[in-house]
């Protein structure tokens, strides 16, 4: 894996950053039975995960993006009102926040940066907040 660095203004003062990795194979073992996906994932966040060509990657990266964000901003959240859409071939992705966890992190953007190596999928989290 090669390091890189983020090339783009952000706005505001940094919150954090967060990092998680994940495989997707972790990923795969849950897709068929489903059992805590609906405690993880909102369902707009679940029916785009399906309708990808491979449904195991997006909820590897959205749930990637979840811990990541946690790890940026240390604050408890519900992991519904984080939510990463994931596109195939997209490096940077803009998290969704529910505007409650917004205001609680002090958040007004947080980006993702998706990554894969083989099966396992790296994501960077970078947490923008209000300029002052």
């Amino acid at each position: 894996m090669t390091s890189s660095t983020w090339n783009c203004e952000i706005g505001g003062p940094l919150i954090g950053v967060g990092i998680d990795a994940e495989s997707v194979a972790r990923f795969v073992a849950l897709l068929p039975d489903r059992p805590v996906l609906p405690l993880v994932f909102s369902g707009s966040e679940s029916a785009h995960c399906d309708r990808l060509p491979d449904a195991s990657r997006g909820y590897c990266a959205a749930f990637c993006a979840k811990e990541a964000f946690f790890k940026a901003t240390r604050v408890a959240m519900d992991p519904r009102d984080c939510r990463l859409l994931w596109e195939p071939g997209r490096p940077i992705h803009e998290l969704e926040l529910a505007p409650d966890l917004a205001a609680e992190t002090g958040a007004v953007r947080a980006m993702a940066r998706v990554s894969w190596v083989g099966q396992e999928c790296v994501v960077e989290v970078c947490v923008i907040g209000r300029g002052g």
